[in-house]
């Protein structure tokens, strides 16, 4: 009864971890998908806070237009904001331009869009939702949505469903710049994206376009590597939480197990002293113990294992639900590290037991 237990313990201590590695390594993978797509171009022109709201400082179309008239480069793109309400509640509404957008930009699609859904924002007044947003709304492509402006209530239909990454955990619709500036009336850049034009020298273009940035003083030029390397880090410091987390869910394991094995050996006095009174010898006794733990930590772990990967698959599939759609990454360092630290947590939790019970 007791092995019983041990092994419970030990399997959902470490069951919860491998859920959790999985499902944190596959957000990290889906949110890496989202910045690779949506903030991939060479250059892009951002706020000093990129937070996106209210609030936000914001450009006139002449940043824009100076950049794409720079010497260099190929392609511009920007993204507008403001904000609407759909039965009385608040949304973003983002602004894109759909013949340039997908020249320097990209969506993460849900199950059923497509870039199909860009192009058509060009005739009539058609949107562009997250996944968020549709998951709490229910909405499917082609229904129609009553989205309050300044300028009254305008019906717009779902063109499809997919996430960029600034706004990947916001509520947001997208529309064409043409809409929102015929609908709410803006006309202001939050950030501006360009690709550079094939053999353009990089470094004379990105002087270029940084001599036209510093008239904007609220705003900051990146390139694209270096404004993923400052994600990337941004990433990195959040892992650290989770591994403190998935620490907090190792140690009761580990007392588990110790605990069980001290009262074995507690309430095994007799026989132990059965076996050294007809010849057993100290180390044999420790190797028992050891034996005994280590048999334990292997069920354990294993089952531990195979459950939480299921578990974690279903965590990862259950986002979905709720508007992320993230692919499941198969945690293969975080599976090893886990049946390593199942194993080596079931020596040293027979390192007391054992010298006890040698004693």
């Amino acid at each position: 009864g007791r092995s019983a237990v041990t092994v419970t313990a030990v399997m959902l201590g470490l069951a919860s971890i491998v859920a959790m590695i999985s499902m944190v390594t596959s957000i990290f993978a889906g949110f890496i998908s989202y910045l690779d797509k949506s903030l991939s171009a060479d250059y892009l022109v951002i706020p000093q806070s990129i937070i996106l709201g209210q609030g936000n400082v914001a450009a006139g179309p002449r940043l824009a237009a100076e950049i794409r008239h720079a010497p260099g480069i190929a392609a511009v793109s920007s993204l507008r904001i403001t904000q609407g309400k759909v039965d009385g509640t608040a949304v973003q509404v983002i602004g894109i331009d759909p013949d340039a957008y997908l020249k320097v930009a990209a969506f993460d699609w849900n199950t059923g869009s497509s870039d199909a859904a860009v192009a058509q924002l060009r005739s009539g007044r058609w949107l562009i939702a997250n996944g968020i947003y549709a998951a709490q709304h229910s909405l499917v492509v082609g229904q129609a949505v009553r989205l309050e402006t300044p300028n009254g209530i305008r019906t717009y239909h779902l063109a499809g469903i997919g996430n960029d990454y600034l706004n990947a955990k916001l509520s947001t619709l997208y529309a064409s710049q043409t809409n929102l500036e015929r609908d709410f009336n803006v006309t202001a850049d939050v950030l501006v994206m360009a690709n550079r034009k094939p053999g353009a020298d990089p470094d004379d273009t990105r002087i270029r376009i940084a001599r036209i940035v510093a008239d904007y003083p609220a705003f900051r030029l990146y390139e694209s590597e270096s404004w993923r390397a400052e994600q990337m880090a941004t990433f990195s410091q959040t892992i650290v939480i989770f591994d403190v987390l998935v620490a907090a869910l190792a140690l009761p394991s580990l007392l588990a197990l110790v605990n069980t094995l001290a009262i074995s050996v507690l309430a095994r006095t007799r026989e132990i002293g059965m076996l050294r009174a007809v010849g057993a010898t100290r180390r044999q006794i420790r190797r028992m113990v050891g034996a005994e733990s280590l048999l334990l930590s292997v069920i354990g772990t294993a089952l531990g294992a195979i459950s939480g990967l299921w578990l974690g698959y279903a965590l990862v599939t259950a986002m979905g639900a709720v508007g992320w759609q993230m692919p499941y990454s198969f945690p293969w360092s975080g599976l090893i590290a886990t049946v390593v630290v199942g194993l080596v947590f079931g020596v040293l939790a027979a390192l007391g037991p054992a010298r006890s019970a040698a004693r």
